[in-house]
């Protein structure tokens, strides 16, 4: 039997969770707050994630692919809404409505399709305001809505919700949220003239709860800021915000050794040693998320000390400069906290691979185990 555990750990700080649920609550006044755990709880760990939710008073939560939907229904306990707006073609609805979905349609195929299952589905109808990706564009959500109508008339479904997703809120001067705004506003009179009043209409995301107060609306679906995480740093930061990061991705050192100098390090051999020098090995690499634009100066900190990333970034490991001297400043088993308060934090892993939070944190491997930092 195999009992080796993999090497790294990502530690998630559920109090940081708690206080982030609060921040945004309040933020988003008398709307209801619907948890955004999809992409694996933004790379913390969803079951984890979520209970801490659950147990925090969080009773609506979102996954975008329905399988991973399902997989939340097993997780959290069943009074609960599970809402899921990603699906392939020829999936099962029935599988949806049997473990109590809430369900998004953008077409009227699709909604056909969901209104031949057993039982009532109950669905969100997507209005397309101008991210032109998923929804019904303004011209298609007649049809679509006078549809919804008949099947609703018919007992086929409920159409619980209006709902679309806003393009530019995380840039508070673009005029373009008020004109989604206003999209929006027609198709809701649209649904009207058809004699449907959703329960919920929602448009804002993290961003438009905390810098668009007009997004609001009946719920908010708030993802990145409940890790703790700006939707836009150069605007406003983490810590202005009052949120805390929850996330601290550690590994421990599996080598430490001192080299010469004109020691040339990793593939390639893009950084070598001006002077003799210690170096230490990490074993996490681009297979389980660590970006190989990471290479040469990603952050982190060892025994206390501030380091950095040298050389390329392999597929299972990567190496750290650890000093000069007659020691090197951090020794074999010490922790290397890699990112997250603890270390370098992820917005700056996000300036050095040349990206976003969002993607450094959802990148993170599945396999790399989720613990509660104690």
């Amino acid at each position: 039997m195999v009992t080796e555990r993999f090497p790294a750990t990502i530690f998630v700080d559920l109090d940081a969770i708690d206080s982030n649920v609060e921040v945004l609550r309040d933020r988003a006044g008398s709307a209801e707050t619907m948890a955004i755990v999809k992409a694996n709880a933004y790379g913390h760990g969803r079951e984890l994630v979520s209970r801490q939710l659950y147990s925090s008073g969080v009773r609506s939560f979102g996954a975008s692919q329905l399988s991973e939907a399902l997989q939340l229904r097993a997780e959290i306990p069943r009074d609960t809404r599970i809402f899921t707006w990603l699906a392939s073609p020829g999936v099962s609805w029935q599988d949806a409505v049997d473990h109590d979905l809430t369900l998004s349609a953008s077409s009227i195929d699709v909604l056909e399709e969901q209104a031949q299952v057993h039982g009532v589905p109950r669905i969100h109808l997507k209005i397309d305001t101008g991210m032109s990706r998923a929804g019904a564009t303004l011209a298609d959500f007649d049809q679509l809505a006078q549809r919804a109508a008949e099947l609703q008339a018919r007992g086929k479904i409920v159409v619980e919700g209006l709902w679309s997703h806003l393009a530019e809120a995380d840039d508070p001067d673009s005029d373009r949220t008020d004109e989604q705004m206003r999209v929006f506003s027609q198709a809701d009179q649209v649904l009207a003239g058809h004699g449907i009043d959703p329960e919920y209409r929602h448009m804002a995301a993290t961003a438009g709860t905390l810098w668009h107060r007009q997004t609001h609306l009946d719920m908010v679906r708030v993802g990145i800021g409940l890790y703790g995480m700006s939707p836009n740093p150069a605007w406003q930061s983490a810590e202005e915000l009052g949120l805390k990061p929850a996330l601290n991705v550690a590994a421990p050192l599996v080598m430490v050794k001192q080299l010469e100098a004109e020691s040339r390090i990793s593939y390639g051999g893009t950084w070598h040693t001006t002077s003799k020098r210690w170096v230490g090995l990490v074993p996490l690499g681009y297979a389980d998320g660590i970006p190989r634009s990471a290479s040469n100066g990603a952050p982190v900190v060892v025994a206390g000390h501030e380091s950095h990333v040298v050389g390329r970034v392999c597929m299972d490991q990567f190496v750290i400069d650890l000093g000069e001297g007659t020691a090197p400043i951090a020794n074999r088993g010490d922790v290397v906290w890699v990112m997250g308060p603890k270390g370098a934090n992820v917005e700056q892993w996000a300036e050095k691979t040349d990206t976003i939070n969002y993607e450094v944190t959802t990148r993170l491997a599945r396999h790399i185990p989720r613990e509660a930092l104690r």
